[in-house]
């Protein structure tokens, strides 16, 4: 059968089953949209309640927390905490009743709450409501009874729909409570009560009668519920809650900060009418479009088959003879020329890849042989200190046991090629026993202190970099015809810093030219660095292992927060090493 043959019979199936699947999918792509946009409705009615009903909660909050600001208000509590009802505290107590109860009128007042209430552990109740009377007996006992229903969380106690147990008014409330709990055992319960109806209202704010809300508390006991509500299907959805789709209803939950979730749902029975209606005509449409696709087939298939065929010869002769050479497939259609553009490009590139992983192996290969040969000396050399250090034992010569130990251990340490870079803890203890091999040479005439806290063991630095200060230490301190050289070297935390190292001696300093030099060749560091200079470039430029370089392996491992700065005296020198946080 011909290819033109094959692509008519497959078009011709492709069509029917296309036909279904794009009326099915339009259909699909329509019915999502419109639950959608019923969706995001839903979710944007849940979040104005959300925020509804924290700046609710926020003006509760700003009430109590006034009072508890309100340093009279603080002593007042205090007072009635811990003076008890003897004749000569009667006065204070009076004076702290009224003071309070004028407070919480105030805040009452002016924020339009129900009712503001003092409870006490001694049963003392005060109110802004002057039509209740004292409620000295039972008081603590119906604050508790109320925590037995109360959601708590971060110190607050949110107490929802009860009946008024301070009056007779038989109004369902809200009542948000704070604990304050004194160092004698006493303790005051803050608490602002509302109506109940003032909840149910918020959660009527959407007029759709198809979409009810409802808060819940962390137990997800009941809070408050729009009138349209329906306590069936929210008890099944907290069996097995889930955004979005739930029994033929949109569901949608956000959580509080307080650990409260408000529930939103709404009926899909108008929405599912609407898809039904627009389906006819999505349906419609896609059968004009798949003609018109039909069309369009038939009249450009031939001019594909040609170039298609050619191209598909020459993939099936493709080889590594013929891959560097380019296809010269041409065609009147943009679409054949641009899969022969692109299959030309892919050629290049694998031909090229190919090409860079030969390159990549005899680079490998050749960085193996420098590595191997780089070993052979520092091997040598170990073995010829374990044979002086073998030959000091059996002549118990332990000087010369403890310095080819100590040159065995540098040579280890500066030889190593696994890890470039080394911590604190490693390179003091290189620098430690750099100075352990010295003082064999110059016995009490050498003297040094070094101190690296434990906390700063880990922490990584280049290696070699602290050697060269030393060496520069002993060297001109007793060139300088120095009797004994005294070197401090010490790791402090500061406030502008992550770390300093402080490189003291009691040497004759750095003379101002050369301090200067240094100080000018520090600066054309920083400067190079900034302006982006390669790393290979500016170590060509330095050369040597000397300070300046030390600075610029610092300054390029640590970045602009590493500084280096020299101090010199009439006697001695000292090199700071920091790192700025």
């Amino acid at each position: 059968m011909s290819l033109k043959r094959k692509l008519s019979t497959v078009y011709f199936v492709i069509t029917v089953l296309f036909f279904l699947i794009f009326s099915g999918y339009l259909v699909f792509i329509n019915s999502n949209k419109l639950k959608e946009e019923s969706y995001e409705k839903l979710t944007s009615y849940t979040e104005s309640i959300k925020q509804q009903y924290q700046l609710q909660l926020a003006s509760y909050d700003q009430a109590v927390t006034n009072l508890l600001s309100d340093k009279e208000f603080l002593l007042d509590l205090r007072t009635l905490s811990y003076l008890d009802t003897k004749e000569e505290n009667v006065l204070a107590l009076e004076r702290s009743y009224l003071r309070i109860t004028e407070k919480i009128s105030n805040y009452s007042n002016l924020a339009d709450f129900y009712r503001v209430n003092v409870i006490t552990s001694k049963n003392d109740f005060l109110t802004n409501d002057i039509k209740l009377s004292s409620q000295r007996e039972t008081a603590i006992e119906k604050v508790e009874a109320l925590l037995q229903t109360a959601d708590y969380n971060n110190g607050v106690f949110l107490v929802p729909n009860f009946q008024d147990v301070w009056g007779n008014s038989g109004q369902y409330l809200f009542a948000y409570m704070r604990k304050v709990i004194y160092p004698n055992g006493e303790y005051v319960y803050l608490q602002v009560e509302d109506y109940q109806e003032k909840l149910s209202e918020l959660l009527s704010l959407n007029s759709d009668s198809q979409m009810s809300f409802y808060i819940l508390d962390q137990k997800h006991k009941l809070v408050a519920y729009s009138e349209d509500g329906n306590l069936g299907q929210l008890q099944h959805y907290l069996q097995s809650p889930r955004d979005k789709s739930f029994e033929g209803s949109l569901a949608h939950q956000v959580f509080l900060e307080n650990g409260q979730q408000i529930v939103a749902f709404q009926d899909l029975s108008a929405v599912n009418s609407t898809i039904l209606s627009t389906s006819f005509y999505l349906i419609l449409l896609s059968v004009l479009l798949l003609t018109l696709l039909f069309l369009i087939f038939r009249n450009r298939v031939s001019k594909l088959l040609n170039p298609l065929e050619d191209l598909k010869a020459e993939m099936e002769n493709l080889n590594i003879t013929t891959l560097p050479h380019n296809s010269e497939i041409t065609s009147d259609e943009d679409e054949i020329t641009a899969l022969s553009d692109s299959y030309n490009q892919l050629k290049n590139r694998l031909n090229l890849a190919i090409e860079n992983e030969l390159i990549a192996q005899r680079k490998q290969f050749e960085a193996n042989m420098e590595v191997l040969q780089a070993q052979v000396n520092p091997h040598f050399i170990y073995n010829i200190m374990n044979i002086v250090a073998y030959k000091g034992l059996e002549y118990e010569d332990q000087d010369t046991v403890e310095i080819a130990q100590g040159i065995t251990e540098m040579l280890r340490y500066t030889t190593s090629n696994i890890e470039k870079n080394s911590t604190f803890e490693s390179e003091f203890a290189h620098v430690e026993n750099y100075l352990l091999l010295m003082k064999k040479r110059y016995q009490e005439y050498l003297t040094y202190v070094i101190q690296l806290p434990t906390c700063f063991n880990e922490v990584l630095i280049p290696k070699l970099v602290l050697q060269i200060f030393v060496e520069n230490s002993i060297k001109y301190g007793f060139e300088s015809g120095q009797e004994k050289v005294n070197l401090s070297i010490t790791v402090k935390s500061a406030s502008d810093a992550d770390w300093r190292i402080e490189i003291s001696d009691n040497g004759p300093g750095i003379n101002s030219e050369k301090q200067h030099y240094l100080e000018k060749k520090i600066q054309e560091i920083d400067k190079a660095l900034k302006q982006g200079d390669s790393l290979e470039r500016l170590e060509f430029e330095i050369g040597g292992l000397g300070i300046v370089n030390t600075y610029a392996r610092l300054r390029l491992f640590y970045g602009p927060s590493f500084h280096l700065t020299i101090e010199t005296k009439e006697i001695g020198t000292k090199i700071v090493l920091w790192k700025g946080s």
